[in-house]
């Protein structure tokens, strides 16, 4: 019973699925307006070219009346406008079909058949993608997306002209020989690409700024022609593909121009995806930046005040809670440690790491103490070793009573201040005469001997006493 309820009320539900699928005016009015596109394609660029059917591409149409150096976007000159930015006027005989091959579709040159341009409904001032480096500046027509990698390394669908002649009134008088498009394109870099804008359903072509040329640029005032119901343009000139006729794009000169920037920076390489900074932006992007998502500094701009208030006063705490939440975790960590270190278990481990330090600090210091009792002992002995005392000469006792004269009373004075530091050894060769004389005396008499060996000639001689 359950199982057949539950399969009626997925039956119904698919059958309203399929009907509001279906429902009409939606994936007919889409189909429809494609193959009337299409048709607008065909009707205006058949008489002017054929259309071949292509192994990646499908259905595309070769321009008539081409050569084999013919490139698109150079027959004909840039203008430069506020509104899309760089703009292409083809010139007369190739303005029959430019109005549509050159602001829709992409272009793609084939090995075999040469240069295609293959359908699309977006409108654009022109699709091309630019490259700048040193005084140079290069375009070429833009293929599909899948291709553009491959596509944008290869001389052969560049066009490059000297910085100031991107203005010049025919640019296919001015185009560098294609030798040097060879350099030129491992020279220069790519910098933007034509981008599309689907909320207005245009695009814009930012191109090389015109600040950055070497030339004073004139901003122009253009009144496209375009295919009714593909682009939303104030003032276009919107046409059928049978009635657009003689109907051609009005260009007026403005009253401003833009001078050459002083100092112009390097190019820099345009990633896959990105949009280029430029001085000079398109109002196409200008009007397409307040429909961006709002990033969070203006969501904080938007709300009340006392939001604000509050948002604002909670920073203002929050650095102390986490100053006081560092220093608490600080302190933790350093208590830790100092567990970790006066802990039983670390002591082994902290005496081995101190005992190699230990032991240099007491050899360090055993050598200084040994070194000092060196030299305190060196003194020692330089202090108390034993002079050298000449032998004695044999003289009778009463020359040597004279020699203790006022001389020898003088040094028994002096003896009893180097009594101390007189050494005890005497001599061992002395007469048994002489070590009796010197018994009383010791080794205070020591010292005296030099000055006797100066001999009793020399010395005055005493008088005698006279027995009465």
């Amino acid at each position: 019973m359950y199982s057949r309820l539950f399969a009626r009320v997925a039956l119904a539900a698919g059958l309203i699925a399929l009907a509001f699928l279906f429902r009409p005016g939606i994936a007919e009015k889409a189909e429809a307006q494609g193959v009337s596109i299409s048709v607008e394609f065909r009707t205006a660029l058949e008489p002017h070219g054929r259309w071949h059917r292509h192994s990646r591409f499908g259905e595309v149409w070769i321009p008539a009346n081409i050569d084999r150096e013919w490139r698109p976007y150079t027959r004909g000159h840039w203008v430069y406008t506020e509104d899309w930015g760089w703009y292409w006027i083809a010139n007369d005989e190739e303005d029959e079909w430019g109005w549509v091959a050159y602001h829709y579709g992409r272009w793609y040159r084939d090995r075999e058949v040469g240069w295609v341009w293959i359908p699309g409904d977006q409108w654009g001032p022109a699709w091309v993608t630019w490259r700048r480096g040193g005084e140079e500046v290069g375009w070429a027509a833009l293929p599909p997306d899948e291709v553009i990698v491959e596509y944008e390394d290869e001389p052969e669908v560049w066009v490059f002209v000297r910085s100031r002649d991107v203005i010049a009134p025919s640019i296919i008088r001015v185009v560098l020989p294609r030798p040097r498009a060879v350099v030129l394109v491992r020279e220069t870099v790519v910098v933007s690409r034509t981008q599309y804008v689907s909320r207005v359903r245009v695009a814009a072509n930012i191109g090389v700024p015109p600040s950055y040329l070497a030339v004073t640029v004139p901003v122009s005032r253009v009144q496209p022609v375009v295919l009714r119901g593909t682009a939303q343009i104030s003032g276009a000139i919107e046409v059928d593909a049978k009635e657009r006729g003689n109907r051609r794009t009005v260009v007026q000169k403005a009253d401003r121009t833009i001078q050459p920037a002083n100092d112009v920076p390097k190019p820099q390489r345009l990633e896959r995806g990105a949009t280029p900074d430029t001085p000079d932006a398109p109002k196409v992007l200008q009007q397409a930046q307040p429909q961006q998502a709002p990033s969070p500094q203006q969501k904080d701009d938007a709300a009340p005040k006392q939001k604000q208030k509050t948002e604002d006063a909670a920073p203002k705490a929050q650095p102390k809670d986490d100053l006081k939440q560092k220093q608490d975790t600080k302190q933790k960590e350093e208590d830790t440690k100092q567990k970790r270190d006066d802990s039983p278990k670390a002591q082994p481990q902290k005496q081995k790491e101190d005992a190699p330090k230990a032991k240099q600090e007491k050899r360090e210091e055993d050598t200084k103490s040994r070194q000092k009792d060196d030299d305190a002992k060196s003194r020692q002995k330089q202090d108390t070793a034993p002079k050298q005392m000449p032998k004695r000469d044999d003289r009778p006792d009463n020359l040597q009573k004279k020699d203790d004269g006022p001389r020898g009373e003088q040094q028994k004075r002096e003896l009893p201040q180097k009594q101390d530091a007189a050494p005890k050894a005497q001599p061992q060769q002395q007469a048994p005469q002489q070590k009796q004389d010197m018994a009383p005396k010791g080794p205070q008499q020591a010292p005296q001997q030099p000055q006797r060996q100066e001999g009793p000639a020399k010395g005055p001689a005493m008088p005698e006493k006279k027995d009465n």
